[in-house]
């Protein structure tokens, strides 16, 4: 399904609909809010025992990287919600580092395109391939594929709240450590396209020069 479904979408609807149904795969009750969603498009109550875990989530369906503006909507549609659940973003592209920054600062998670390849990975393999184990949605996501308990434990331990308007002013104050990693992965990525470019402009050149060759 996640190699299917998740990327054959066409418009911001399907994709919304094939996370339902993937969240309903992969231990979750999961709906779709309506229009009205004020910046929730998902509830996904996750089936764990002995307490369940409730995500609202917003759905970003794009052809470019995304910005701070769904971190701020999906944390104001919590705030309005307020049944407790934890703001989520997930998209099928990129989100930029300042976005990331910004949702590490508001409590808010993101699954994108980093994400969702490890997802895959994990659903290839059946095995956990990131050391450092990711909580929240996130985690409880990996921890059902692999059907792993103690990455499960761990995932739901200390799932953040967002934060209190004297804690994100604290956060803000406190965590230019964050936004410089963010950068430096920011930066990884664009080396590593850059990288690829030049291999696919050195093979067209040697076709190129090949042809050449044999008509000239």
């Amino acid at each position: 399904m996640l190699n299917g479904d998740m990327y054959g979408c066409n418009s911001g609807v399907s994709y919304e609909d094939a996370v339902v149904a993937f969240l309903n795969e992969h231990g979750f009750q999961a709906y779709k809010t309506g229009k009205s969603d004020g910046g929730i498009d998902i509830v996904a109550v996750s089936i764990t025992k002995p307490q369940s875990y409730t995500f609202n989530i917003q759905c970003k369906y794009y052809n470019k990287p995304l910005g701070k503006a769904p971190i701020q909507e999906v944390y104001s549609g919590t705030q309005y919600y307020g049944n407790g659940g934890k703001p989520v973003v997930v998209t099928n592209n990129r989100m930029t580092a300042d976005a990331r920054v910004y949702a590490k600062r508001l409590g808010v998670e993101v699954i994108a395109e980093a994400e969702w390849k490890e997802i895959m990975q994990v659903s290839d393999t059946r095995k956990i391939i990131n050391p450092n184990p990711h909580k929240g949605l996130m985690g409880i996501i990996i921890a059902n594929i692999t059907r792993n308990r103690e990455y499960l434990i761990s995932a739901v331990q200390d799932i953040p709240n967002p934060p209190t308007d004297k804690e994100q002013l604290k956060l803000e104050l406190v965590n230019k450590f964050d936004e410089a990693e963010e950068y430096v992965k920011e930066a990884s990525y664009y080396q590593q396209r850059a990288a690829e470019y030049q291999q696919r402009a050195l093979t067209l050149q040697k076709e190129a020069l090949l042809r050449n060759l044999e008509y000239g």
